[in-house]
């Protein structure tokens, strides 16, 4: 029997060379001396991409689906990345589906379904229901939230947005996220024209707890959200004056005024 030893290090070597054809030529010639090794038909399928066969490539990896069970999760997910950028809709519709089979407790993967489904009109509600799968699967993560309020903002479903936002907020662990889920929130109040409302909420809790700088950095947001740029720097200044940190203050002043162009 033909012994593929030689065969993969002429492989490799055209893989780590640049010559895509060339580590095709040699990784099939492995495949037809040894059909039964997986491997063989993974690095074939990797070295077809980077030859840029894309067909070639999901052809492998449906292969390997049939060869390679144990690691089908895998496969899918290779499949899934092709049949996506070669805008094979109803592949990737597909296959993110029997992903979703593989592991039905997955919240990443259903919100990965999710978006796939968002992506064409006649699956938008099949979307918004993986997207609500995902969060009573984990009904803790931030950006599940995120993602699901842009998908019905962007269908125009602006009060069922500005709910998913506001959990986006009171789930949040941290300043970043919360600063991104204000502004987001503040971004429909101000579609909505009421932009004075959570003006007065986010004002109300720099009163009730005025050392507090974080607190005059989520009220900055929600005036960034509103356009009103010059209210964002009172906000920073006053915060100056009221606040421990003065030097964090200082900071959020100076920033603002580098981002507006407002310095001396």
């Amino acid at each position: 029997p033909q012994d593929v030893g030689p065969r993969l290090k002429l492989a490799r070597l055209c893989a780590r060379s640049g010559d895509h054809p060339g580590a095709v030529q040699h990784y099939e010639a492995c495949v037809k001396i040894e059909p039964e090794v997986p491997s063989h038909r993974r690095n074939l399928a990797e070295a077809y991409i980077k030859n840029r066969q894309i067909p070639a490539a999901i052809a492998a990896y449906e292969e390997l689906l049939d060869v390679d069970k144990t690691r089908a999760a895998g496969y899918l997910r290779d499949l899934l990345k092709l049949y996506n950028s070669s805008n094979q809709r109803d592949a990737a519709i597909a296959t993110a589906e029997k992903l979703v089979e593989t592991s039905p407790t997955s919240a990443e993967l259903r919100i990965e379904l999710a978006k796939i489904y968002m992506q064409h009109k006649e699956h938008f509600d099949e979307g918004i229901q993986q997207y609500r799968n995902a969060i009573q699967l984990r009904d803790d993560e931030p950006s599940y939230y995120r993602d699901f309020g842009d998908a019905l903002l962007q269908a125009e479903r602006v009060g069922e947005a500005q709910e998913i936002y506001r959990t986006m907020l009171e789930v949040a662990q941290d300043a970043r996220t919360r600063i991104d889920a204000i502004g987001r929130l503040a971004g429909v109040y101000v579609r909505l024209e009421k932009g004075d409302i959570i003006t007065e909420e986010f004002q109300e809790r720099v009163r009730a707890n005025p050392g507090n700088l974080a607190l005059y950095e989520e009220l900055a947001t929600v005036f960034r959200a509103r356009g009103e740029r010059a209210e964002v720097m009172k906000t920073f200044e006053s915060a100056r004056d009221a606040v421990d940190d003065t030097e964090g203050a200082l900071r959020l002043v100076l920033s603002e005024a580098f981002d507006t162009g407002d310095y001396p």
